[in-house]
C-alpha cells in the first residue's frame, strides 16, 4: 500500500475535467485507488465517487494505491491535482493551433 498526502491546486478543484481526468488516469492502472478526505473514503476510479467528495481547490486529500503500480499511480494522480489544468489546456490549444496549416 502506498499513500500519499496532497494539496489540490486545479482551479476548479476535482468537479467536471478535472474529475474526469483524474478517473480516466486511475482507471489505466491495475490496482485499487482511494481518495481519503474529510474522514471518508471514496473510490478514485468512479466518477460519481469523485464528484461526490466535493474536493476543491486548495483542500488536503490523501491518495491511497493498493497492488500492482500503486507507487506510480499514487505520484501520477498527485502531480495531475498539482497542476493548473487550465493552463494546461491552454497549452494544448495553443499547439493544435500551431501545427494547422495556415487558410490563406
Amino acid at each position: 500500500m502506498y499513500r500519499l498526502e496532497t494539496e489540490v491546486l486545479t482551479p476548479t478543484g476535482l468537479h467536471a475535467g478535472p474529475a474526469r481526468q483524474f478517473v480516466q488516469l486511475a482507471r489505466g492502472y491495475p490496482c485499487e485507488a482511494k481518495i481519503l478526505f474529510r474522514g471518508r473514503e471514496y473510490d478514485a476510479k468512479s466518477m460519481i465517487g469523485v464528484l461526490g467528495a466535493g474536493i476543491n481547490r486548495h483542500d488536503r486529500i490523501r491518495i491511497v494505491c493498493e497492488g500492482k503500480g500503486e507507487e506510480e499511480l499514487c505520484q501520477a494522480l498527485a502531480d495531475l491535482v498539482r497542476q493548473d489544468m487550465n493552463a494546461l489546456q491552454l497549452q494544448q490549444m495553443r499547439k493544435e493551433k500551431e501545427n494547422q496549416p495556415s487558410r490563406r
